[in-house]
């Protein structure tokens, strides 16, 4: 394919190499290869891929491209398809002049004849595995490997999503027997050379409906009026041992995929929901990793520990904020140890906000399912200091465990986020100039600037997009073995370490902790066998940040999906919300209840033309009167809905109150 030419040297840029990701709007991005031979440093961020770049190219394929501008801003450029990385994609079954087609859900590939059409039925959801890939000369050929069902089936979109996004769906036989093997119970002999902590009070806290339990919190009084934190994180490692069937699947997996009332768990279920998971009065292996703070909040060196230990209780974070209000409620653990908790949770907060880290209050959509799996709500997830407090104890320790590493210059897999683009912030700054926030002296670069910056937001609608431009202006958090630090926490060193069950990377992590500890009571390894795990591990963190994607991606698809199926049954109402971004073709509103966003489009807006005034980023009416800006309150009409897209239209119904 041709692609623009670099006019100020004369000669076409270089050639690179990625994972494409399709939107559903035509465009994509591009994960660079961290490794390729002419990248000579992992990639910063995703390549943005234009409508009309992306050739034929497929939702996970590997592809070439090339960095060219687009609207004068960085963009790329699919040149060729390397490696098709989906043998099947999903579609419906359309019959047209007498021949049966594969019409595919993903709208830039076009029908495709099937093979072996005998017996099917039209307007069937199916998956078909490609046997030729469409092209500019050949319409391809598919054959159908499997019915998923009627397009409006219940619970028939997480299949389609799951297919969609080339998820793995069941485990492989030779896995499911090995986790067969594994016993239900801590043994004898996996108690040897562990410390027992079974007499420490530990607790789970999660949320209502988790079933699986990666970590449990302790805080006991320590030495000087300080106190300790004891982490215990389930020992995934010691049951799932490298180059097993277990390990190569949880690899290929990446991460537990979560759907409306459904999971794809990285592990099988005897393992994540069994001897895995930390539950109430049994004996689990576990990391234990012992903080001791001092009356100020600030952590000594931690201490690591192979342990055995038991949870004394399994709290949920509602029942837990219910015992921080109420002295009467009843917990398996003391109110003062609650107390305890929670001071020093506060104390992290203030210490992590004083070194910059962001603390955004973006707010998370929850779905709810009817008894026939169809969304009858979207709500808010309210986020309680119960959250907050186990964020923190989890942030600690994967600091802890993070600067074990660095300290000790060992390979491991840190959990970075690189500073932001100066053109990304200076879009921020603007937008938020036009809200009315104060400039800053000079763009915020670093955490503590930018920290002060979003403390400088207003309250009430306006703070809430605002934060919500800030996350957009920031880059996406990836697995690397380079320790660049975590921009927004500002935490020099810091990785994934508290949920093995269900994030590889942990997992890894784990394993590099129990070999440097036991080391460090050995020989030091080899610099040539540094190297080699180096080498292993940065392969690890490229497909571990590449499967986080595409679950993402996955988990984002099906929560549009029920956001637009919900809406497309309130046609007509009219509802209140908050406009939360203004581009050229219309405005986007985020309705107050259900908790989801439609388009005004500029058509829809009352008495037009309305003018787009791309410096301000309003719309100015066509008369004298009030313009149209993000964080204003409005009332709008639920227009229409096209449930295939993920898209509700609104009709403009009116401001509320005055700016």
């Amino acid at each position: 394919m041709p692609h623009r030419k670099n006019e100020r040297r004369g000669r076409p840029p270089a050639e690179r190499t990625g994972v494409f990701v399709r939107n559903r709007r035509g465009f994509g991005f591009i994960a660079e290869d961290a490794h390729a031979e002419n990248v000579s440093r992992e990639p910063d961020d995703d390549h943005f891929v234009g409508p009309t770049d992306t050739g034929d190219a497929m939702s996970g394929d590997r592809v070439a491209f090339v960095v060219t501008r687009r609207r004068g801003r960085p963009a790329a450029c699919v040149t060729k398809v390397i490696e098709r990385r989906r043998e099947s994609i999903v579609g419906t079954l359309a019959m047209r002049a007498r021949n049966m087609l594969f019409v595919p859900n993903d709208e830039a590939i076009s029908p495709i004849p099937v093979r072996g059409a005998a017996q099917l039925r039209e307007g069937r959801l199916v998956v078909a595995k490609v046997r030729r890939y469409p092209s500019a000369d050949d319409a391809g050929e598919v054959e159908i490997a499997r019915d998923i069902g009627a397009p409006n089936d219940a619970g028939v979109e997480v299949d389609v999503a799951i297919e969609t996004h080339g998820l793995a769906r069941e485990f492989p036989v030779d896995v499911i027997r090995e986790s067969e093997r594994v016993s239900s119970t801590v043994t004898e002999r996996d108690w040897a050379g562990r410390l027992d902590l079974r007499a420490l009070p530990f607790v789970t806290i999660d949320g209502d409906d988790a079933r699986d339990f990666d970590d449990a919190v302790c805080v006991e009084v320590g030495e000087k009026g300080g106190v300790t934190l004891w982490v215990a994180i389930a020992d995934v490692s010691h049951y799932v041992r490298p180059r097993s069937a277990l390990d190569r699947e949880a690899a290929k997996r990446g991460v537990s995929v979560y759907f409306p009332g459904r999971v794809l768990p990285m592990l099988p279920e005897t393992l994540s929901n069994g001897i895995c998971s930390l539950n109430p009065h049994v004996d689990r292996l576990a990391w234990v990793v012992e903080m001791p703070f001092d009356p100020r909040g600030a952590l000594a060196p931690a201490r690591f520990h192979e342990a055995v230990f038991r949870s004394h209780g399994r709290l949920t974070y509602s029942n837990v904020e219910r015992a921080l209000h109420d002295e009467s409620a009843r917990l398996p653990i003391t109110r003062e140890h609650l107390l305890r908790m929670r001071h020093l949770a506060e104390q992290l907060v203030a210490r992590r906000a004083e070194g910059g880290s962001l603390d955004l209050d973006v707010v998370e959509a929850v779905v709810k399912l009817g008894e026939d799996l169809r969304p009858v709500d979207v709500e808010r997830r309210e986020r309680l200091f119960a959250h907050r407090m186990i964020e923190e104890f989890m942030i600690a320790t994967n600091e802890a465990v993070g600067r074990f590493f660095s300290r000790r210059d060992l390979p491991t897999l840190y959990r970075v986020h690189e500073v932001p683009e100066p053109d990304s912030l200076a879009a921020l700054v603007k937008l938020a100039e036009a809200l009315g926030v104060r400039r800053p002296r000079e763009l915020p670069t670093t955490p503590k600037r930018l920290a002060e910056f979003a403390a400088s937001f207003p309250t009430g609608a306006g703070r809430a997009t605002l934060s919500r431009a800030l996350l957009r202006s920031l880059k996406e958090a990836r697995y690397s073995v380079e320790n660049v630090g975590h921009f927004g926490l500002a935490s020099p060193d810091y990785l994934h370490f508290t949920s093995p069950i269900r994030r590889y990377p942990d997992l890894v992590v784990h394993r590099l902790l129990k070999s440097a500890t036991r080391r460090e009571r050995r020989a030091k390894k080899a610099e040539a066998a540094m190297a080699a795990e180096v080498e292993a591990l940065s392969a690890v963190a490229v497909a571990s940040s590449n499967a986080e994607r595409r679950a993402v991606a996955a988990e984002r698809d099906v929560m549009a999906l029920h956001k637009a199926m919900l809406m497309a049954t309130r046609i007509g109402d009219v509802l209140d919300g908050t406009v939360v971004a203004v581009k050229p073709f219309g405005v986007f509103v985020e309705l107050d209840d259900p908790f989801v966003d439609g388009l005004v489009s500029t058509q829809s807006l009352p008495d037009g033309p309305w003018t787009f005034d791309r410096e301000r980023e309003v719309f100015v009416p066509p008369r004298r009167g009030r313009f149209i800006q993000m964080g204003d309150r409005v009332r709008v009409e639920v227009l229409s809905v096209s449930v295939a897209r993920r898209q509700t239209d609104f009709r403009w119904a009116g401001f509320l109150g005055a700016r």
